[in-house]
């Protein structure tokens, strides 16, 4: 995401994880393969090649913080489009999520962020990851919780790691909520095809509907 604080708005644009880019020293491959092959810092300077800006920070969070969080917040309504059902017993994973408005707990809320087995695969994820943000960002904003929202990072800082300091997100949180009032926040995903490439599944990204995305979405 890009902060824009002369202009007081928040662009945010997704890449989903099968999207195929070429990694540093490895070639095209899933961008997600980047974080494997060479951690952090591989992975920055492979975004930042794919989409041709610098990348100052990175955060990444533990989905154990994002359960705690939400559980401390009394829960978090969702509406689910549709029944949300995968078990993998061998990598531990159990969603079962009924359609319907609801208020999941922290488990709950994981489960939803999580899933992706369906046609719509990372595409249908990102899509539930960002209505859950949304979902968030309201929760924090009209209710009240917004004076809170110093305290919920710091409980939540030892579920992340990130090179932002506690001080910084505090100044962002704070600058988020002038954003949110007044709307002005713009999130997309990188468009592109599923294609096949020899046995393997990619996401090919449209180059030129991308760059556009990029001016208009984060600067």
């Amino acid at each position: 995401f890009h902060v824009d604080s002369n202009n007081n708005r928040l662009g945010v644009l997704s890449i989903p994880r099968d999207t195929r880019v070429y990694i540093p020293g490895h070639g095209l491959s899933k961008i997600n393969h980047a974080y494997a092959y060479g951690g952090i810092s591989l992975l920055k300077k492979t975004v930042a090649n794919f989409m041709g800006v610098p990348i100052d920070y990175y955060m990444k969070i533990n989905l154990s913080g994002v359960e705690k969080t939400i559980d401390k917040m009394g829960g978090l309504a969702i509406d689910i489009q549709k029944d949300l059902f995968y078990v993998d017993q061998a990598g531990d994973l159990y969603i079962d999520l009924k359609k319907g408005e609801q208020e999941l707990s922290g488990k709950q809320a994981v489960q939803y962020l999580r899933f992706r087995h369906d046609k719509e695969g990372d595409f249908g994820r990102i899509r539930r990851q960002q209505k859950f943000l949304n979902s968030l960002a309201n929760k924090v904003m009209n209710s009240g919780k917004i004076f809170e929202l110093p305290y919920l990072i710091k409980a939540l800082h030892s579920n992340i790691k990130t090179d932002i300091s506690i001080k910084q997100m505090v100044g962002l949180s704070s600058q988020f909520g002038e954003i949110y009032k007044n709307g002005n926040i713009n999130i997309e995903t990188v468009p592109g095809a599923i294609i096949l490439y020899k046995g393997v599944s990619y996401l090919r990204p449209d180059i030129v509907a991308m760059d556009r995305l990029i001016r208009e979405t984060l600067f």
